[in-house]
């Protein structure tokens, strides 16, 4: 039988952890990559988890990069703490790692805001890329919403059962997530070179609304996707005025960037043996 390891990073997700490893009962190892939750998330995933690491975060393509460097099982299942893997979806991702027909898959996500499931505003398309073959493809460099690239020669497949997300039922969590989002957006696009002006801080969160109220018929989801609609554009808008205003990346400290994230195995105990704490992926 092939063999799945299911990798969830974290950060302060003790209400969601449990019911997230949970749904991955089906893997032959759970691994939680923890960077340094301030919470109770670790006490939570010990009983469920085959393997817990603390890792010092630097974004989110970095360390799932070196999260799949250290599993040994032939399949790797990349999740969020807010994603939840249903049975029929178990049994196809089972189902194709066995075959060996593909190399990876994009499964499609169903996507809940406050309670209700989304039918439009172009979340019913949303897919991503989470299940591979190991070494069959990485997160390309990127501070928000990375995805993985997979190697030229890989079969790709779409699996047919979606997973669920969870992602919006906490207010004070989703404002915190709007501000860092669009700084973390304002930054990649500088990074790429894209332009910021005031133009676009007036005419962007405009056509995000109008994109996915009218176009996309957010309308249909009721006053959810009204909420949802300006939500997004409320982000856009953030994201440009940052950008223009020259805010797109926070002032660090170059030294911290040069030593490798601090790294502390939590379970099992006998990892610490083979990784040193300091140890870094290339």
């Amino acid at each position: 039988m092939k063999s799945i390891a299911a990798i969830v990073i974290t950060h302060n997700e003790s209400a969601k952890i449990e019911d997230c490893l949970r749904s991955l009962e089906f893997c032959d190892e759970r691994w939680v990559v923890d960077s340094f939750s301030t919470d109770d998330t670790v006490d939570r995933a010990a009983p469920l988890a085959d393997r817990i690491v603390r890792r010092e975060f630097r974004d989110h393509a970095e360390q799932k990069n070196w999260a799949m460097d250290q599993v040994d099982c032939e399949w790797i299942l990349i999740l969020d703490a807010d994603e939840r893997i249903p049975k029929p979806l178990a049994q196809e991702l089972r189902d194709l790692a066995e075959a060996g027909e593909y190399d990876a898959a994009w499964i499609r996500r169903r996507n809940a805001f406050f309670g209700r499931w989304i039918e439009g505003a172009g979340w019913k398309r949303d897919r991503v890329l989470r299940f591979l073959r190991r070494g069959v493809g990485t997160y390309a460099q990127a501070k928000i919403h990375e995805e993985i690239v997979c190697e030229p020669s890989a079969k790709v497949t779409v699996c047919k059962e979606p997973m669920v997300h969870f992602s919006y039922d906490d207010w004070d969590r989703t404002f915190e997530r709007l501000l860092r989002y669009s700084s973390w957006g304002a930054a990649e696009r500088a990074r790429r070179r894209r332009e910021f002006s005031v133009g676009r801080v007036v005419r962007a969160p405009l056509a995000r609304f109008f994109r996915q109220y009218i176009l996309q018929a957010g309308f249909r989801d009721g006053m959810h996707g009204y909420v949802l609609c300006t939500w997004s554009a409320i982000g856009v808008f953030l994201r440009e005025l940052k950008g223009q205003l020259g805010e797109t990346a926070r002032p660090v400290d170059a030294r911290a960037l040069e030593a490798p994230p601090r790294v502390e195995w939590v379970l099992p105990s006998e990892m610490r043996q083979e990784l040193p704490p300091t140890e870094s992926s290339p």
